[in-house]
């Protein structure tokens, strides 16, 4: 199918998503599934979320987006033969009509480290179309129709052991961009690099469990004449803590602000509104690179280091490095040569630019090109 025709609608079905957030796995897999998720949504398919455990508050965000979400009962392991054949179970009632009519089989989307072989050849038994969000390759074999990984640095040779049917979508190309940044960069154009950055968005996650924010923020405080918007995503329970150093660095400091910010409404605006964006190494630095604007990524997660490593390597964000081993005076020290310089934050900007905002579109034709025979 040609990069700019669209799937057609009949070729697409209803879609179930199978992941899981919380404060210890952090909300990444969740997001990252949005933009594939808003996608089939356009098209007109339903999109049911389907989880062992997820924030109260991201459960209230999906649905405000118009998906339905859902849990596993809850004894059950999740990654089990159990939630295995539980998953298939329901992704096959999504839609009877078209199950047993036009033979587009229901899409099940699947997202986490739980998901192993055994997993996967369990729905490879139903007649479904299952997909599998990777980046960590940890598989020894992959059974499903199509494995994504949109980290830059994936490449075929990550996946030597593949079921013949595996279709593999790898690297920049497959990114995905959630519809609101795809809206808002067609409304707006980038705004100009000032000479020196002050506006600086601190974003570490949508959990943040080690507080990875407070310790930017103390780093950020050392430098003088900057406006500082914190974000906190809902699945952060350092919230009082954080708003309370900010409300101190305020008092102390008057010639830099902080603003703490919770469960933005339009992070497509957030992010254009600031000068340099400092970020956990998630979905955050793919979609701040889309709207243009400098990234310094710290890594505060295993999985993110692959992709970060090679997006730094390619000029394309200033990586700060772990989280574990950066003091405040460190952070300090790495932003202040990104803050002065306009030529480096401009670079970092264009350097990013590989990403083209059509993954999710990419991902769809693919999986509308698979036929599943009748059973």
């Amino acid at each position: 199918m040609p990069d700019s025709e669209a799937p057609k609608q009949s070729q697409l079905s209803p879609a179930l998503i199978r992941v899981d957030a919380s404060e210890s796995i952090g909300i990444g897999h969740v997001m990252r599934c949005l933009a594939l998720a808003g996608a089939l949504k356009d098209h007109g398919e339903p999109v049911t979320f389907l989880c062992a455990q997820c924030p109260a508050a991201l459960v209230d965000s999906l649905k405000h987006r118009g998906f339905a979400v859902e849990f596993l009962p809850p004894a059950m392991k999740p990654g089990s033969e159990a939630d295995a054949r539980f998953t298939a179970e329901r992704a096959r009632r999504l839609d009877r009509n078209k199950i047993d009519g036009d033979g587009a089989r229901p899409i099940v989307i699947i997202d986490g480290y739980h998901f192993f072989e055994d997993y996967q050849v369990i729905l490879d038994q139903y007649p479904l179309r299952v997909a599998f969000m990777d980046d960590l390759h940890h598989c020894k074999r992959y059974y499903t129709d199509i494995v994504i990984n949109q980290n830059p640095s994936a490449r075929a040779e990550n996946y030597p052991n593949t079921a013949a049917k595996t279709k593999l979508l790898l690297g920049a190309p497959m990114i995905l961009i959630r519809g609101e940044f795809l809206d808002h960069r067609r409304k707006q154009a980038r705004r100009e690099q000032p000479a020196r950055a002050r506006k600086i968005l601190v974003t570490m996650g949508g959990a943040d469990i080690d507080n990875v924010t407070s310790k930017v923020m103390g780093g950020l405080s050392q430098i003088e004449d900057l406006e500082v918007t914190v974000l906190i995503g809902g699945g952060n329970t350092h919230l009082a803590d954080i708003q309370k150093l900010a409300d101190a660095l305020n008092n102390a400091h008057t010639r830099s602000r902080f603003t703490c910010l919770q469960n933005a409404s339009d992070m497509a605006a957030v992010i254009d509104d600031c000068d340099l964006v400092v970020s956990a190494g998630g979905t955050t630095v793919w979609e701040a690179a889309y709207l243009g604007a400098p990234t310094a990524v710290i890594i505060t997660a295993d999985n993110q280091v692959e992709g970060m490593e090679y997006f730094a390597a390619a000029g394309a964000t200033a990586l700060l490095g772990r989280q574990e081993k950066l003091s405040e005076a460190d952070i300090a020290c790495a932003l202040a040569p990104l803050l002065d310089s306009q030529e480096i934050r401009k670079s970092l900007a264009q350097k990013a630019a590989v990403i083209d905002g059509q993954g999710a579109r990419r991902v769809l034709d693919t999986i509308a090109s698979i036929v599943v025979p009748a059973t």
